[in-house]
């Protein structure tokens, strides 16, 4: 009897959907067709996900796909996927199935951030027209609101080794997932934009192969917290060292120059924590080297291409005159978003304004624009979208400096933790994986936070991680206070 009705609502479903997407397809309704197909795939996807729900979270954000029309508004992948696996997570705690956990002290640190950003949201609250935008307003309050989210579903597991099995290969597909999207969506889309601009289309040097640093990035830091740095640079493994030499080279024709320095970094932190401390020395020869066969062999015994030029542009050589500008370290770019920070920060220095936009900055936008191709017009747009490249003086600039110190904060703890649980579990295991691959990150993010940095965006890509972290640091001093009280 119950297969029979199993059936029976089954054929009904699948009747009424035919019909549904028929007549959609019939009027050219994209919003139902993308709701249709997404039930259809995702539907089954969650029922075989089970207990697991969460991991469309990490999955989704690391994976960066394009948004989905919802009624001619734009929400993204990751966003419907935090708020499906919220209702989900609400549903099992209704049951008894899952457990929350909010307070821990390794989550101080992120409520005080959220509970700032709150505060200052209800003295200059802003329309939240979150599915009307991408940027800006009331999109960012969203956005840190889901971030937040799912911390709380994520933290709440007790994560397992197989749990960062599966995080290691969403972090893998979903970078090169990430960088394939990103190069056909420019030749499909931005190209026009670019060549309306300055006509650089695709032989620009500074375009669809940002994409490139994501999957190099991934995988070098992956690799030095699976292997020992003997194992690599200690050509115990050939194969594994050619593969950090080819994510180098992938990484020179990205043209970004934080990625390149990243990947110096990843065997450094990695003889630390394997105290293998040697490699630290053969890290820095290398880097010497490396240093001075650029220095000396471009221009003489070879000429590299804009694209590794302008990766290399901190370099002191002799680069070609469209890097005149930012060789040396120089960047004016930046420059002018430090100036404006310092102005939003000069007239309030202790609360801003969050992600409200004022009057005064869109007539600096409108006075940067009269100065067409200089620093001030590229940087002012970026500025009123909150792209301050810049953490601390970006903080700052919008919800005052007690939020920049709060970050602060959030490093210093996701720090102390990430090296303590990758020294709590075994070598090579799934969760001392993760772990410092999260410490090689963060170090990361502390080191390039004077030239990177978005209130909003930078929660997004990392709190899920810190989730992880705090869950499995949480187990490993468990495990650890169990022996204790077993011994005595």
């Amino acid at each position: 009897m119950n297969s029979r009705i199993i059936v029976f609502l089954t054929a009904t479903t699948g009747l009424i959907v035919a019909i549904f997407l028929g007549q959609a397809v019939g009027q050219g309704q994209k919003m139902h067709i993308a709701f249709v197909f997404g039930f259809m795939v995702g539907a089954p996807l969650l029922l075989s996900l089970g207990k697991n729900y969460w991991y469309l979270i990490p999955g989704s954000i690391l994976c960066g796909l394009p948004a989905i029309p919802l009624g001619g508004r734009n929400i993204d992948l990751a966003e419907l996927c935090i708020i499906l696996c919220f209702s989900i997570f609400l549903a099992r705690l209704a049951f008894k199935l899952d457990k929350v956990v909010i307070w821990r002290a390794t989550h101080i640190p992120i409520i005080l951030f959220i509970g700032w950003v709150c505060f200052i949201f209800c003295i200059y609250p802003v329309g939240l027209g979150m599915f009307g935008s991408s940027l800006m307003g009331g999109r960012f309050y969203f956005q840190l609101l889901l971030t937040f989210i799912a911390f709380i579903v994520i933290s709440s597991r007790e994560i397992t080794e197989k749990d960062c099995k599966w995080i290691i290969l969403f972090i893998v597909i979903g970078s090169i997932i990430s960088a394939i999207y990103g190069i056909t969506s420019f030749f499909l889309f931005d190209q026009e934009m670019e060549m309306a601009n300055d006509g650089s289309g695709s032989d620009g040097f500074y375009t669809w192969h940002q994409s490139l640093a994501g999957p190099a990035l991934a995988i070098v830091f992956l690799l030095f917290s699976w292997k020992q740095p003997q194992d690599i640079l200690g050509f115990r493994n050939i194969p594994l060292l050619i593969l950090y030499i080819s994510a180098i080279f992938l990484t020179l024709f990205s043209g970004k120059r934080t990625a390149l320095a990243a990947l110096f970094l990843a065997p450094i932190i990695s003889s630390i924590v394997f105290k293998q401390y040697r490699y630290i020395f053969v890290g820095l020869v290398g880097f010497f080297v490396f240093s001075f066969v650029v220095i000396f062999g471009h221009g003489n015994a070879f000429h590299f291409p804009l694209q590794i030029q302008r990766t290399l542009s901190w370099l002191p050589a002799e680069w070609d005159t469209e890097f005149r500008y930012i060789e040396g370290g120089a960047d004016p770019f930046r420059e002018s978003l430090r100036r404006f920070a310092m102005e939003n920060i000069k007239r309030d220095p202790i609360i801003g304004r969050g992600f409200s936009i004022q009057y005064s900055e869109i007539m600096a936008q409108i006075s940067a624009s009269k100065y067409s191709g200089g620093p001030d017009s590229l940087a002012a747009p970026a500025a009123i979208g909150r792209s301050w490249h810049n953490t601390w003086l970006g903080y700052a600039a919008d919800f005052g400096i007690p939020l920049a110190i709060i970050q602060a904060l959030i490093y210093l703890t996701a720090l102390i933790v990430s090296f303590k649980t990758a020294r709590a579990y075994s070598f090579a295991s799934f969760q001392s994986i993760i772990s410092i691959y999260i410490l090689i990150y963060t170090v990361r993010d502390i080191l390039v936070s004077h030239a990177v940095g978005h209130t909003a965006v930078d929660a997004w890509h990392r709190w899920w991680m810190y989730a992880v972290l705090f869950s499995l640091y949480a187990i490993a001093s468990k495990s650890k206070s169990n022996i204790t009280i077993k011994n005595k």
